[in-house]
């Protein structure tokens, strides 16, 4: 995972961390029993997309699911959590006013804040 203290503000437009989707990082145990993590994306968290890839991995047993964590996507593939997701937000202007008015600034960013 990215670590938010390590981001480069002083990179280019065209280079610093944007937000472009929802993402889940999922650590899951395979049918051969390796730990396994996945990192599935869509335009909102959970929705048809990372559905239908999680519907062909999935283990067997919900016990087998080790951790969900609910964050975004860079333009770049790299995984931020919520929080983290926000500040990059907040700092490339992608936050909508009108989304904080209706859903809240929590300092962790939801599909909603994007819209």
């Amino acid at each position: 995972m990215a670590n938010y203290q390590s981001i480069d503000y002083s990179a280019t437009e065209d280079t610093a961390p944007k937000i472009v989707c929802a993402a889940n990082r999922i650590t899951y145990i395979d049918p051969q029993g390796h730990q396994r993590v996945v990192v599935l994306g869509g335009a909102r968290h959970w929705d048809k997309t990372m559905n239908s890839v999680w519907d062909r991995i999935r283990p067997e047993s919900e016990d087998d699911v080790l951790e969900v964590v609910f964050g975004f996507l860079d333009q770049n593939g790299n995984f931020y959590n919520r929080p983290d997701a926000w500040k990059i937000a907040e700092k490339r202007g992608q936050i909508s006013d009108l989304a904080v008015e209706q859903w809240g600034s929590h300092g962790y960013l939801c599909s909603e804040h994007l819209y």
